[in-house]
């Protein structure tokens, strides 16, 4: 019977074995470029990541004293989305990894019609 350093030593070394049979023999593949879906492809365009635009008054909504964790604290329409949208611009109450009440931007669409 083998001691208990050797059944480790073996288990070990079996783990590692099997990963490096499953790294070896894993289909190839990058979802670094890989879009979203077809459409985007169809919808490229040259963008300049070298340049950061500047962003307007809106993000500078402050968070209002005894905001709520969910809050909606501004919100305003967004021009240009396709026919049969409604979209927003919307900043709401979250938190940091610490726990503290921070501000936080996104996007919100929904259906024009029912």
């Amino acid at each position: 019977m083998a001691s208990r350093r050797t059944q480790i030593v073996i288990a070990l070394l079996a783990a590692v074995v099997s990963g490096g049979v499953l790294f070896g023999t894993a289909a190839p593949s990058s979802l670094v470029d890989a879009p979203i879906n077809a459409e985007s492809q169809k919808q490229g365009g040259e963008f300049d990541t070298l340049v950061t635009p500047e962003l307007t008054r809106f993000y500078d909504s402050p968070l209002p004293p005894g905001a709520k964790i969910g809050q909606l604290v501004a919100a305003e329409p967004v021009d240009g989305v396709p026919a049969g949208v409604k979209a927003y611009r919307i900043i709401h109450v979250s938190t940091d990894l610490q726990g503290r009440k921070i501000p936080v931007s996104g996007l919100y669409a929904a259906p024009a019609g029912p």
